[in-house]
């Protein structure tokens, strides 16, 4: 087990999640406490709520590393960490808009990983299926970034972006398995980068 030098909330949620886990554990970024989603956002046609497929893998990576695991409401959330004072909030695929309160609490950066290009460090296509809107648009490439979290929905300013070209046949399953080794890179570059701010940032 690796001890981490800093106290950082996590919120990951997806296989890109799990990917950014096993670089926060063994790196100095490793995570005190960790939340994740229980339950798909769409139910199955009976009308059940779904469990999300990686969440046996979220459980079994928490209680190897003896990392607090949590599947908590937004209101859950918000109470835990009033209670806690943290250097870094990290989100991966988190459904939940962090409100000022819990992302200003982060003493040395608050930020997200999203499936975007960015244009002139702006997240270009927020919210919802960027890749797919990537797609309708006929873009040559698609990206994923990160940038800091702030009131709107993927409007922090970008701290990294990574890219991979659109290639014939391509849909929105296949690039986003190409995006996905990206974001353990793009978390830790940043988490080093905002740690010792003299050294910039750099947009690949």
């Amino acid at each position: 087990m690796v001890k981490n030098n800093y106290d950082v909330v996590a919120f990951l949620c997806r296989p890109y999640g799990l990917l950014c886990l096993d670089a926060l554990v063994n790196s100095r970024f490793r995570p005190e406490l960790l939340f994740t989603h229980k339950y798909e956002r769409v139910r199955a046609s009976d009308g059940e709520k779904i469990v999300r497929p990686e969440l046996d893998k979220f459980r079994e990576v928490a209680s190897r590393e003896g990392i607090e695991l949590y599947t908590p409401t937004k209101e859950k959330m918000i109470g835990m960490l009033g209670e806690r004072d943290y250097d870094f909030l990290v989100s991966v695929h988190c459904s939940f808009v962090f409100p000022p309160e819990v992302f200003e609490k982060a003493r040395i950066g608050a930020v997200n990983i999203h499936p975007s290009i960015a244009v002139d460090r702006e997240i270009k296509y927020k919210g919802a299926d960027p890749v797919k809107k990537a797609l309708e648009a006929d873009e040559r490439k698609v990206g994923v970034s990160i940038h800091r979290i702030s009131e709107g929905i993927d409007e922090g300013e970008v701290l990294g972006c990574r890219t991979e070209r659109v290639s014939e046949g391509d849909d929105v399953k296949s690039l986003s398995e190409k995006l996905g080794k990206h974001y353990p890179l793009l978390l830790m570059d940043a988490l080093e980068r905002l740690r010792r701010p003299q050294d910039g940032f750099i947009f690949w």
